[in-house]
Protein backbone atom coordinates (compact mmCIF):
# COMPACT_ATOMS: atom_id res chain seq x y z
CA UNK A 1 0.00 0.00 0.00
CA UNK A 2 2.90 2.43 0.38
CA UNK A 3 4.63 1.86 -2.60
CA UNK A 4 6.47 3.95 -4.57
CA UNK A 5 4.41 3.52 -7.39
CA UNK A 6 0.99 4.09 -5.20
CA UNK A 7 2.39 7.18 -3.59
CA UNK A 8 3.53 8.69 -6.65
CA UNK A 9 -0.23 8.10 -8.30
CA UNK A 10 -1.58 10.03 -4.64
CA UNK A 11 1.13 13.05 -5.37
CA UNK A 12 -0.02 13.34 -9.10
CA UNK A 13 -4.07 12.77 -8.65
CA UNK A 14 -3.97 14.97 -5.23
CA UNK A 15 -1.26 17.63 -6.53
CA UNK A 16 0.49 17.13 -3.02
CA UNK A 17 3.35 18.78 -5.01
CA UNK A 18 1.68 22.27 -4.29
CA UNK A 19 1.02 21.79 -0.69
CA UNK A 20 3.65 22.80 1.61
CA UNK A 21 3.17 20.05 4.38
CA UNK A 22 4.66 17.64 1.62
CA UNK A 23 6.75 20.05 -0.33
CA UNK A 24 8.39 22.65 2.15
CA UNK A 25 10.21 24.36 -0.89
CA UNK A 26 6.94 24.77 -2.62
CA UNK A 27 5.88 24.05 -6.59
CA UNK A 28 7.87 26.66 -9.03
CA UNK A 29 6.44 25.51 -12.50
CA UNK A 30 9.77 24.71 -14.43
CA UNK A 31 9.06 26.28 -17.90
CA UNK A 32 11.77 23.00 -19.62
CA UNK A 33 9.23 20.42 -17.86
CA UNK A 34 5.81 22.27 -18.76
CA UNK A 35 7.56 22.57 -22.82
CA UNK A 36 8.34 18.47 -23.00
CA UNK A 37 5.17 17.23 -21.33
CA UNK A 38 4.15 14.13 -23.46
CA UNK A 39 1.02 12.58 -23.45
CA UNK A 40 0.92 9.22 -21.72
CA UNK A 41 -1.18 6.16 -23.32
CA UNK A 42 -3.36 4.90 -20.29
CA UNK A 43 -4.42 1.44 -20.48
CA UNK A 44 -6.91 2.16 -17.83
CA UNK A 45 -8.83 4.25 -20.23
CA UNK A 46 -8.96 2.18 -23.11
CA UNK A 47 -5.60 2.98 -24.90
CA UNK A 48 -6.63 6.43 -25.04
CA UNK A 49 -3.95 9.40 -24.70
CA UNK A 50 -4.23 10.99 -21.33
CA UNK A 51 -1.54 13.05 -19.72
CA UNK A 52 0.91 12.36 -16.74
CA UNK A 53 -0.36 14.53 -13.89
CA UNK A 54 3.41 14.82 -13.02
CA UNK A 55 4.79 15.44 -16.57
CA UNK A 56 5.36 18.86 -15.82
CA UNK A 57 6.81 18.74 -12.34
CA UNK A 58 10.20 18.31 -11.87
CA UNK A 59 11.54 14.81 -10.65
CA UNK A 60 13.12 15.68 -7.41
CA UNK A 61 10.21 17.42 -6.29
CA UNK A 62 7.56 14.56 -6.99
CA UNK A 63 10.39 11.84 -5.55
CA UNK A 64 10.56 14.66 -1.90
CA UNK A 65 7.02 15.06 -2.25
CA UNK A 66 6.58 10.85 -2.32
CA UNK A 67 8.86 10.67 0.33
CA UNK A 68 7.05 13.31 2.76
CA UNK A 69 4.17 11.83 1.82
CA UNK A 70 5.01 8.33 3.01
CA UNK A 71 6.58 9.76 6.15
CA UNK A 72 2.80 10.53 7.09
CA UNK A 73 0.89 7.49 6.38
CA UNK A 74 0.51 4.16 8.10
CA UNK A 75 -0.82 0.94 6.94
CA UNK A 76 -1.58 -2.25 8.74
CA UNK A 77 -3.63 -5.26 8.34
CA UNK A 78 -5.95 -5.67 10.71
CA UNK A 79 -6.00 -8.71 13.30
CA UNK A 80 -5.49 -11.43 11.15
CA UNK A 81 -8.16 -10.45 8.90
CA UNK A 82 -7.33 -9.42 4.78
CA UNK A 83 -8.30 -5.85 5.89
CA UNK A 84 -5.80 -2.85 5.85
CA UNK A 85 -6.01 0.21 7.79
CA UNK A 86 -4.48 2.97 5.96
CA UNK A 87 -4.21 6.42 8.16
CA UNK A 88 -2.56 9.67 6.88
CA UNK A 89 -1.61 11.99 9.52
CA UNK A 90 -2.24 15.71 7.89
CA UNK A 91 -2.01 19.57 9.82
CA UNK A 92 -5.73 19.38 7.93
CA UNK A 93 -8.27 16.70 8.69
CA UNK A 94 -9.92 16.21 5.77
CA UNK A 95 -6.02 16.28 3.69
CA UNK A 96 -5.40 13.72 5.98
CA UNK A 97 -9.20 12.02 4.89
CA UNK A 98 -8.49 12.53 1.04
CA UNK A 99 -4.78 11.07 1.56
CA UNK A 100 -6.32 7.85 2.92
CA UNK A 101 -8.96 7.46 0.49
CA UNK A 102 -6.76 8.35 -1.92
CA UNK A 103 -3.83 5.86 -0.94
CA UNK A 104 -7.14 3.23 -0.86
CA UNK A 105 -8.13 4.05 -4.50
CA UNK A 106 -4.52 3.99 -6.00
CA UNK A 107 -3.08 1.15 -4.24
CA UNK A 108 -6.47 -0.76 -5.70
CA UNK A 109 -5.76 0.95 -9.23
CA UNK A 110 -1.89 -0.16 -9.45
CA UNK A 111 -2.67 -3.59 -7.91
CA UNK A 112 -5.29 -3.91 -11.09
CA UNK A 113 -2.89 -2.59 -13.67
CA UNK A 114 -0.13 -4.93 -12.29
CA UNK A 115 -2.33 -7.82 -12.45
CA UNK A 116 -3.35 -6.89 -15.66
CA UNK A 117 0.38 -6.60 -17.05
CA UNK A 118 1.28 -9.82 -15.39
CA UNK A 119 -1.47 -11.77 -16.77
CA UNK A 120 -1.13 -9.96 -20.71
CA UNK A 121 2.78 -11.21 -20.06
CA UNK A 122 1.85 -14.88 -18.55
CA UNK A 123 -0.94 -14.93 -21.56
CA UNK A 124 1.92 -14.14 -24.27
CA UNK A 125 4.20 -16.48 -22.93
CA UNK A 126 1.56 -19.35 -23.02
CA UNK A 127 0.27 -18.15 -26.74
CA UNK A 128 4.07 -18.45 -27.81
CA UNK A 129 4.39 -22.25 -25.90
CA UNK A 130 1.42 -23.12 -27.53
CA UNK A 131 2.30 -22.04 -31.15
CA UNK A 132 5.51 -23.87 -30.18
CA UNK A 133 3.71 -27.46 -29.24
CA UNK A 134 0.79 -27.08 -32.00
CA UNK A 135 4.49 -26.75 -34.24
CA UNK A 136 6.33 -29.62 -32.68
CA UNK A 137 2.58 -32.12 -33.11
CA UNK A 138 2.03 -30.98 -36.83
CA UNK A 139 5.88 -32.38 -37.15
CA UNK A 140 5.35 -35.33 -35.10
CA UNK A 141 2.12 -36.01 -37.12
CA UNK A 142 3.72 -35.47 -40.30
CA UNK A 143 6.60 -38.03 -39.57
CA UNK A 144 4.72 -40.49 -38.16
CA UNK A 145 2.16 -40.36 -41.52
CA UNK A 146 5.40 -40.17 -43.65
CA UNK A 147 6.59 -43.43 -41.51
CA UNK A 148 3.43 -45.43 -42.62
CA UNK A 149 3.28 -44.73 -45.96
CA UNK A 150 6.94 -45.63 -46.35
CA UNK A 151 6.56 -48.71 -45.06
CA UNK A 152 2.95 -49.36 -46.71
CA UNK A 153 1.15 -49.31 -43.26
CA UNK A 154 -3.02 -49.18 -43.48
CA UNK A 155 -4.05 -47.38 -40.81
CA UNK A 156 -7.74 -49.02 -41.63
CA UNK A 157 -5.54 -52.26 -40.91
CA UNK A 158 -4.15 -51.11 -37.43
CA UNK A 159 -7.56 -50.19 -36.34
CA UNK A 160 -9.05 -53.48 -37.39
CA UNK A 161 -6.18 -55.21 -35.43
CA UNK A 162 -6.68 -53.70 -32.67
CA UNK A 163 -10.46 -54.25 -32.45
CA UNK A 164 -9.69 -57.74 -33.12
CA UNK A 165 -6.94 -58.06 -30.16
CA UNK A 166 -10.18 -56.60 -28.06
CA UNK A 167 -12.34 -58.67 -28.73
CA UNK A 168 -10.35 -61.69 -28.14
CA UNK A 169 -9.52 -60.13 -25.32
CA UNK A 170 -12.58 -59.77 -24.02
CA UNK A 171 -14.10 -63.21 -24.78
Amino acid sequence: VKSQSVARKVVGDLQLYKVPEFNKKGFEPDENFAAGAAPVKSERAGGSISRDPLANVPPSIVEKTIDELQAHINAEQVGTTNFIRVTAESTDPEMATKIANAFVQSYVAVSTEELAAKNKRLIGILSSRTDELNERLKDAEFKVADFKRRNGIDSSFAVGAGAAQIQGAAA
